[in-house]
C-alpha cells in the first residue's frame, strides 16, 4: 500500500492506553505501530513522568481514602465498645440474669452497633462531598443470586 494512503496511528488514543498502563507490545497487538515507535514517541513527549504523577495522584487519593476509613472505623468501634459497655454493666446485673432479658439485651446492643455504623457511615458520606464517597446502599447491599 502506497504511503499516502496508510493510515496514520491515532496518537492520543494510543497515549491515553499507555497512560493508563497497557504496555507498548499491547498496544502494538492493538495498533498498526510497533512497541518501539510507542516507547520513543512515549521517551519524547513524557508520557513516562505524566504517568508517574498521575500514579502518585492515586496513590495519594487511596491513601487518603484508607487514612479517613480508618478514622470512621476507629470513631465507630469506640462508640460501640462504649455502648456495650455499658449493656454488659445491665447484663451483669445480678437481679437481670434471667435469659430472656439477657437475650434482649444482647440484641439490644447488636442493634445499637448496626445503628451507630449506619449513622457514622452517613456522616463520612456527607463530609466527604458528592460523588466521593461510597454509598452506604451499595456497602450494605446484598450480592444476587
Amino acid at each position: 500500500m502506497p504511503k499516502a494512503y496508510k493510515k496514520r496511528p491515532n496518537w492520543k488514543a494510543i497515549e491515553a492506553l499507555y497512560l493508563q498502563g497497557v504496555t507498548p507490545s499491547e498496544i502494538e497487538s492493538v495498533y498498526d505501530v510497533t512497541s518501539k515507535q510507542v516507547r520513543d514517541k512515549a521517551y519524547k513527549n513524557g508520557w513516562g513522568k505524566t504517568k508517574a504523577t498521575i500514579s502518585d495522584k492515586i496513590a495519594t487519593a487511596v491513601e487518603e481514602d484508607l487514612s479517613a476509613l480508618s478514622k470512621l472505623t476507629i470513631k465507630v468501634h469506640t462508640q460501640f465498645m462504649l455502648k456495650l459497655q455499658d449493656q454488659m454493666k445491665e447484663i451483669t446485673n445480678p437481679y437481670l440474669l434471667d435469659g430472656e432479658r439477657v437475650n434482649s439485651l444482647f440484641q439490644t446492643a447488636m442493634n445499637n452497633s448496626v445503628k451507630l455504623t449506619l449513622n457514622a457511615l452517613k456522616e463520612q458520606e456527607q463530609e466527604m462531598g458528592e460523588g466521593d464517597a461510597v454509598p452506604i446502599e451499595i456497602i450494605f447491599k446484598r450480592p444476587e443470586s
